[in-house]
């Protein structure tokens, strides 16, 4: 039996669901069984769920030299970065935060 890894079961469960094939169907195609199909389904959802409940932000560094004098900067585990200059409307950042941390 094949042992299959992580990155290649998300990607056949995500075409399963473009697709809207049955876990049935799926186990055809590929030869998984499905009970395989469901164990690994099961678990990425829990893995997914973890994550959701994580904190987004990792590290908070001071660097001036790099952002500039007054700007702040965020780094977000995903590698994306948030950057704010002086004089930021506070109200908007705000919002900007909830949607970060909706997961837009």
């Amino acid at each position: 039996m094949k042992r299959r890894d992580r990155r290649e079961m998300i990607s056949l469960l995500r075409g399963r669901e473009r697709e809207g094939l049955t876990y049935r169907e799926l186990s055809g195609q590929t030869g998984i069984s499905q009970a395989s199909l469901y164990g690994w389904a099961r678990r990425l959802r829990e893995e997914s769920k973890a994550a959701q409940g994580r904190q987004g932000f990792v590290e908070l560094r001071v660097c001036e030299r790099a952002a500039g004098a007054g700007a702040i900067e965020v780094f977000l585990a995903s590698g994306r970065r948030l950057r704010v200059e002086r004089g930021f409307d506070g109200e908007t950042l705000g919002r900007l935060l909830g949607v970060l941390e909706r997961g837009c």
